[in-house]
């Protein structure tokens, strides 16, 4: 099983792939939780974002996937392939390398039909705090948000996606009933 918990950033995905991980790890022993990539990335993030930076992500997140996939028979994602194409059309990046970042796009939407499940969070009013990477400009993330709505609801893995509000993951984590 592969799960990916997608949204913009500041929405709690990564709190949400530890609170699942650890779920899974009282029922499997065969665990493991792929941390954000685009935290390892030596190239410009956010409202700076490069063509490089979109690839870059990609491919890693790709190789992590696939690493993990031939170890464990249960892979939770903070984030999924298709995530840095989110910002990278924000910033209209497809007009750089269009060819390949065309190509690139295609192979990362098909590969979105490897996750078995997709946890969508949307951002329901929390506060963007600032941790050194992630960018705490709540229109950016108004935007990015909505890049994800669209591109989700038309995706042809629609049906996999699950949705929910920022405050309701946090109010289920705080209750300890995420199942």
């Amino acid at each position: 099983m592969k799960l990916a918990v997608v949204g913009s950033h500041g929405v709690g995905k990564t709190t949400l792939s530890y609170a699942i991980a650890a779920s899974k790890r009282f029922r499997y022993t065969n665990v493991k939780l792929l941390g954000e990539t685009a935290r390892e990335c030596p190239f410009p993030l956010n409202k700076d974002l490069t063509f490089e930076a979109v690839i870059w992500i990609y491919h890693r997140q790709m190789i992590k996937e696939l690493e993990a996939s031939a170890k464990y028979d249960n892979v939770i994602c903070d984030r999924s392939v298709i995530d840095s194409f989110m910002y990278g059309n924000l910033l209209n990046l497809s007009h750089i390398q269009q060819n390949r970042m065309l190509q690139a796009f295609v192979s990362a939407k098909d590969w979105m039909g490897t996750y078995d499940e997709i946890i969508y969070i949307k951002n329901s009013g929390i506060d963007l705090v600032s941790d050194g990477v992630r960018d705490t400009d709540k229109v950016f993330q108004e935007k990015i948000e909505t890049y994800f709505d669209n591109y989700l609801a038309e995706s042809k893995y629609a049906y996999r996606v699950r949705t929910f509000e920022s405050k309701e993951i946090f109010k289920k984590l705080e209750l300890n009933r995420w199942n």
